[in-house]
C-alpha cells in the first residue's frame, strides 16, 4: 500500500517534531520534510511533491491565507491540512476557502489529525465540528468553482487525456483510444504537466483524480465528523 506522503510546515521546531513522531508510528504516513517559513515549505513542494501538507497559518515568512494562492497555482495537486491554534469559525471558512481541505485545532487529539490526513488524502475535506451545514455547503461550492475554473484552462484533448490517465491507461492505450499517436499524447502529458505545475506522473495522476470528483458534484468523502453537521 502506497504511504501518504506528509510535509510539515509550522514554525515552531519543537510541535514539528512531535507531530512527526506520532505520525510516523503509522503504517500508512510518511513525513518527507519539515519546514519553519514559505520559502522553504515552496522548495520543499517543488523538490519531494507531498500529497498533503500540515500547515500551520502563522508560519513564518506572511500569514498563511496569503500563501494559498500561490500553492493553488503553482501545486495543485497538493492538498492542505490546516492545523492551527486559531479556533473560530471564521478561520477555518477562509481557510477552506482559500486552498485547505482540512482543518484541524492543536488542541486535537493526534488521532483527529490523522483522520483529518486519512480524509483528505481521499479526496474528502475535514472540518471541525463547529462549523455548520450551512458553512460547509458554502465552502464546497466555492472551492469548486475555483478548481472548475482552472480546469477550464485546458483544451478539450487535454482534458481527454487527463481523464484516461485517471482512468489508468497508458500512453500507448490513450493514443489508441483518441486516434492519435503515442508521441502526441507524450507531448498533451508534458503540455499538462506545465500548465498544471505538476512535477511527475503521479502528481499528474492525482490531480486528475481531484478534478473527476469535482465534476462528478463535489467531494467524495466527509469525515464522520463534517456527517455530524450535515445529515
Amino acid at each position: 500500500m502506497a504511504r501518504i506522503k506528509i510535509l510539515l510546515a509550522d514554525p515552531h521546531a519543537m510541535v514539528r517534531e512531535a507531530i512527526r513522531t506520532q505520525l510516523e508510528v503509522e503504517r500508512d504516513f510518511v513525513v518527507i520534510g519539515e519546514a519553519a517559513n514559505t520559502s522553504k515549505t515552496t522548495d520543499l513542494i517543488k523538490k519531494l511533491s507531498p500529497d498533503i501538507i500540515i500547515l500551520d497559518l502563522e508560519l513564518q515568512g506572511f500569514f498563511s491565507f496569503d500563501f494559498f494562492p500561490q500553492l493553488s497555482r503553482y501545486f495543485p495537486a497538493t492538498r492542505v491540512v490546516i492545523l492551527s491554534a486559531l479556533c473560530t469559525k471564521s478561520h477555518v471558512i477562509a481557510a477552506l476557502q482559500n486552498r485547505a481541505s482540512g482543518y484541524v485545532f492543536k488542541s486535537s487529539s493526534y488521532e483527529t489529525l490523522a483522520e483529518a490526513i486519512r480524509t483528505v488524502a481521499a479526496g474528502g475535506i475535514y472540518v471541525p465540528v463547529s462549523l455548520s451545514k450551512s458553512d460547509l455547503r458554502t465552502c464546497i461550492k466555492r472551492k469548486n468553482r475555483a478548481a472548475l475554473d482552472q480546469s477550464r484552462n485546458l483544451t478539450l484533448r487535454q482534458q481527454e487525456v487527463l481523464d484516461l490517465a485517471a482512468e489508468g491507461f497508458t500512453n500507448s492505450e490513450i493514443a489508441s483510444r483518441l486516434y492519435i499517436s503515442r508521441r502526441t499524447v507524450e507531448a498533451h502529458r508534458a503540455r499538462l504537466m506545465h500548465k498544471l505545475a505538476l512535477n511527475d506522473r503521479a502528481a499528474l495522476i492525482r490531480y486528475a483524480y481531484k478534478m473527476r470528483g469535482i465534476q462528478l458534484g463535489g467531494y467524495n468523502q466527509v469525515s464522520s465528523t463534517a456527517k455530524s453537521n450535515t445529515q
